[in-house]
């Protein structure tokens, strides 16, 4: 039995993450965990597929459609 999930990993930006109080920005920070997640889900599911959506503003936009593992 093979199991294929999917999921859709979820950004929440707000304007106090474009900020430059510290380095690197906010935005930089959670984009590099948000890459890391990604290549950990995919290193422990490699079947599964995930898609990036973004919320600002109360706006939901879609990123990426699901993508599957390169490897």
């Amino acid at each position: 039995m093979v199991y294929v999930g999917y999921m859709d990993a979820k950004v929440f930006w707000k304007v106090a993450a474009s900020e430059m109080d510290f380095r690197p920005s906010r935005m930089g920070v959670v984009a590099k965990h948000v890459e890391a997640f990604i290549t950990e889900y995919f290193y422990q599911n490699p079947l599964s597929q995930v898609g990036l959506v973004t919320i600002k503003d109360a706006f939901i936009e879609s990123i990426s459609t699901r993508i599957c593992s390169v490897k």
